[in-house]
């Protein structure tokens, strides 16, 4: 009897720039099985309309019996056992942790976050040029803007930005020198979000923290503390990578930068062309079937993974024409950045605010702006669930 082989899932690049994986291989093989990091057979689904199609399938889940949450990692733990996290679970169960995070990511909420962004922006690129030509603006930009929104959001006192940044990216692996110190970090962090949470309890204030806790929704200590670390990786991870990413990119393309330099107005769709072009959630979205089902001629059984390749999705040249050029006059298309179904990104309002914002007032500001490392040097976080520059020097 022949024994088929499934091959590994590639997260090679060609270039840094380029979606992992030979993405127009897979998807001329339609629907196939993969061999993923974790051992595990997954049905690799890379067409944009057919990740749309299984992304709302409802016979499709987002709980994997354990195996993993955000892609093929878990979120850094605390030992709550039994405490499922947001991206794990469907219906209803969804929904009741869903909602009460959804009302903190309205366009009105928004709104009143973008002044203080464009202010802290503004501080980190006056640090930034005070750093002088060589700064990294990776731990400069990149990480600080949406540390001091998400503190804003979570209502962590000001004071505490800086630890809780250390804290939250080594705990990450940002800032870890090995594995050994992100796990020592990642109970450090939620010893210090439960110190929060007593704080939160006898002095509530209008934030999202405070809201978990007195605002009738049902969820225990951990349950909070659990649904704040999902956040971490779903909003402060992902954005503080895409903004050095997106700026890579543009300096990478040197007449993309220099048209958003002399037209702001180009900042809306520079960002969802950046987010569509590098999609920083580079393995994409593991869900699990529910029940035997056939789609694209696969024959997909219960329990089976079903692997949704974000990236090769908004590649896909069924979606956008000469989709392997980065052009930030492209039409905004729906790209499949922030995911799509019901677990479709909560913040990604947001993040859009925030990019927007740091990409305006970086163009503007330092106009001759280039990288001061060969590509060749230039570093990536190629085995992390969110992708992006390890580094980036930055001169003008």
């Amino acid at each position: 009897m022949e024994t088929s082989i499934v091959p590994a899932l590639s997260l090679d690049r060609d270039d840094p720039l380029d979606p992992p994986g030979p993405c127009a291989r897979y998807r001329a093989a339609g629907i196939h099985k993969v061999r993923i990091p974790t051992g595990y057979e997954a049905w690799l689904v890379t067409r944009h309309e057919d990740i749309r199609a299984l992304a709302s399938d409802k016979r499709i889940s987002s709980f994997l019996h354990g195996l993993g949450t955000v892609s093929h990692e878990r979120l850094p733990s605390r030992g709550d056992g039994d405490v499922p996290h947001i991206t794990n679970l469907d219906g209803a169960d969804h929904l009741r942790l869903r909602m009460p995070v959804a009302r903190h990511f309205t366009a009105r909420r928004v709104r009143r976050l973008e002044e203080a962004v464009t202010r802290i922006t503004r501080e980190c690129l006056a640090d930034l040029e005070r750093q002088g030509p060589g700064a990294d603006l990776v731990r400069t930009v990149g990480l600080r803007v949406p540390s001091f929104t998400i503190c804003a959001l979570f209502g962590l006192p000001r004071e505490d930005q800086e630890m809780f940044e250390r804290l939250a990216m080594t705990a990450l692996g940002g800032f870890a020198q090995d594995r050994e110190e992100q796990q020592q970090a990642a109970p450090e962090l939620f010893a210090y979000l439960a110190k929060v949470v007593g704080t939160k309890r006898s002095e509530p204030d209008d934030a999202l923290f405070s809201d978990l806790i007195h605002g009738g929704h049902g969820l225990s200590d951990q349950e909070v503390l659990v649904l704040i670390g999902t956040l971490l990786v779903a909003g402060y991870d992902t954005t503080a990578h895409m903004i050095s990413l997106g700026v890579y990119a543009l300096l990478r393309n040197r007449p993309q930068w220099e048209l958003l330099a002399a037209d702001p107005s180009l900042a809306d769709s520079a960002v969802e062309e950046l987010l569509r072009h590098l999609t920083v959630m580079q393995r994409g979205l593991l869900r699990r079937a529910k029940e035997d089902l056939q789609y694209g001629g696969a024959e997909i059984r219960k329990d089976d993974l079903v692997l949704l390749h974000l990236p090769a999705g908004n590649h896909d040249p069924d979606f956008a024409s000469l989709p392997d050029e980065l052009d930030i006059t492209r039409e905004p298309g729906r790209h499949l950045a922030f995911g799509y179904g019901p677990h479709q990104c909560i913040g990604q309002q947001l993040a859009r605010m925030e990019l927007r914002v740091v990409y305006r007032e970086l163009t503007n500001r330092f106009p001759a702006m280039r990288l001061q490392l060969p590509d060749e040097r230039t570093t990536f976080r190629d085995a992390h669930v969110v992708y992006g520059p390890e580094e980036l020097p930055v001169t003008w």
